[in-house]
């Protein structure tokens, strides 16, 4: 996916259909982002389509599901209280370098639809 399709996205959701809750943001638009950029492409945070067994490095949220993604960045902490000092926003000690200003545009987009479902 090209930066300026995902740029779209981000201005879509940005003039959003809040009919859609942070989790079906996450489902439909973080997820395949963070799929191209962290796992399939970049094949870091991923599985294996070919042997399952075999992991990338932690935490592996690409590849297993878009559902089990969210579960994994939300309950494990990554996307801590859903700001700009989430551990999936910062990157600390990551080899991957910096994340792309379109993915992280995403990533802010899911957090302010979580923060408001939340009542935060």
């Amino acid at each position: 996916m090209g930066k300026w399709a995902v740029l779209a996205m981000v201005l879509v959701g940005c003039a959003a259909d809040r009919s859609q809750t942070a989790r079906q943001y996450f489902e439909r638009s973080a997820y395949p982002v963070l799929s191209q950029s962290c796992g399939s492409e970049a094949g870091c945070h991923g599985t294996s389509p070919t042997d399952p067994l075999a992991r990338g490095v932690e935490p592996v949220f690409v590849g297993v599901s878009a559902d089990g993604a969210y579960d994994v960045l939300v309950q494990e902490g990554y996307a801590g209280a859903f700001t700009d000092e989430a551990p999936l926003v910062t990157l600390k000690v990551h080899a991957g370098g910096p994340m792309a200003e379109t993915t992280r545009a995403v990533i802010e987009q899911w957090f302010a639809i979580e923060r408001s479902d939340r009542g935060w």
